[in-house]
């Protein structure tokens, strides 16, 4: 049967240092069974020193070094010195590489200190060359190049005149070009492009190209033949490259009619007809027209009574009147004149609506 009893031991949950206290508790051994959880455990009070070195010994010069707690950040026997170790370690440092047919030199230093030992050491030649191509004529594409291999270090050669194979493949050069025919103002040319190779002088292409006609270039235009009223001019140009002469049509001018006047001899007025002439003043055509008589007289803006000038013979009228005499302008008489005047007018109303 189970005895019922745990037996219990303390399991440490934190350790306790110099100035921190640790937690610890109980666990039975047999089962999980806790008691005694968080249970403080009592700082030390002691620091753990240990060695810290600032600065290293070396052969001849001494070190630093100062004691520091493991748990805190206590510190004590600063700057106490280490004392120098008295051994140089020395390395090898290569003065002159060793080649395959020359010993090389060396010689021991201190890597903490400037001593220096075994100085002059001879280093044995190694033996081996250390080859490398060196091409003697390079390849073209369609001749083959030379060859040799040459060690690095001395002058030992092998393998000489081994071939280097062609490479088959032109290098374009610049093209060439040549004029066949030259362009004119109004007609194309043409030019030959030749491209070789720059290695061997082969013609890699060969085409003919054309050459854009340049255009005339023409001066201002000059008139050659004056444009009349009745029949159009002319001016040409002249291309300055070519000497080829461009032709055009000017048109021809509009008459520019004076005034209308009676020919010699015919007098046009409100009773009778006639003829009138006109002239143009740039080539000094004439133009008749007749003019119609007897179709009475015509007042241009009338008043509000009818009366007015007449636009043919120049006379002052009056619609109802056969003629006046334009007293109007007469202060005196004008004043009588426009009154009587206003009678006849009165009585023509009176008599048209009656």
């Amino acid at each position: 049967e189970a005895t019922g009893e745990h037996e219990f031991e303390w399991v440490v949950y934190t350790e306790a240092t110099c100035g921190a206290a640790g937690v610890n508790h109980e666990k039975c051994k047999n089962c999980d069974a806790v008691r005694n959880e968080n249970t403080p455990i009592e700082a030390t009070g002691e620091h753990e020193f240990e060695w810290v070195v600032d600065t290293e010994a070396t052969c001849g010069t001494a070190g630093v070094k100062h004691e520091k707690c493991k748990n805190c950040d206590a510190v004590r026997n600063e700057n106490t010195p280490i004392e120098a170790t008295g051994e140089h370690e020395f390395e090898w440092v290569i003065d002159t590489e060793a080649t395959c047919g020359t010993a090389g030199v060396k010689h021991e230093k201190c890597k903490n200190c400037d001593a220096v030992r075994s100085e002059n050491t001879p280093i044995e030649a190694t033996g081996e060359h250390e080859f490398e191509w060196v091409v003697d004529t390079e390849a073209t594409c369609g001749t083959v190049g030379v060859k040799h291999e040459k060690c690095k270090n001395c002058d030992a050669v092998q393998s000489e005149n081994t071939v280097i194979p062609a490479t088959g493949n032109h290098t374009a050069g610049e093209a060439v070009e040549t004029v066949l025919t030259e362009a004119t103002c109004a007609a194309d040319g043409s030019k030959r492009i030749v491209v070789t190779c720059a290695d061997c002088g082969a013609t890699i292409s060969d085409t003919t190209k054309a050459i854009p006609a340049k255009g005339h270039t023409f001066g201002d235009w000059t008139v050659t033949k004056a444009a009349t009223c009745g029949e159009a001019g002319e001016k040409t140009r002249t291309c300055s490259a070519c000497g080829e002469t461009e032709k055009m049509s000017v048109d021809k001018l509009e008459h520019s009619w004076g005034e209308w006047t009676d020919d010699e001899g015919s007098t046009v007025t409100c009773t009778s007809g006639g003829t009138q002439r006109r002239e143009c003043a740039n080539c000094g055509a004439t133009e008749t027209r007749d003019v119609p008589g007897g179709t009475g007289h015509s007042i241009k803006n009338p008043n509000f009574r009818g009366e007015g000038y007449c636009r043919y013979c120049g006379k002052f009228i009056c619609d109802h009147c056969p003629e006046l005499t334009p007293y109007e302008d007469i202060d005196t008489v004008g004043f009588i004149f426009r009154l009587v005047h206003f009678f006849i007018h009165l009585a023509h109303w009176i008599s048209y609506h009656t």
